[in-house]
């Protein structure tokens, strides 16, 4: 889409999609569209992070259920509560 057809389709004038666009430190409508694309890209990007942050740490809960995990635990809290100083 170009600046003319945008301007169409919101019933403004080209100079106001102009104006809007160097409100955003853009030189112009091509530039405005690249930093957006840049922008939407990097926000997916972020959402997909923390979308597989979110899946660890469920992850990670189940397994903080396991058995094994428990006595795992129960070790290592013996161990350290034997030590006189722990760093």
């Amino acid at each position: 889409m170009n600046v003319r057809e945008l301007a169409e389709r919101t019933h403004t004038s080209t100079a106001s999609i102009i104006r809007f666009c160097k409100k955003f430190q853009c030189a112009g409508f091509s530039d405005f569209k690249v930093k957006l694309r840049l922008y939407i890209d990097k926000a997916e990007s972020l959402n997909e992070t923390a979308d597989l942050d979110e899946s660890l740490i469920i992850n990670f809960m189940q397994r903080t259920t396991e058995k094994i995990y428990q006595q795992k635990i129960a070790e290592v809290a013996k161990l350290l509560a034997s030590k006189e100083l722990i760093f």
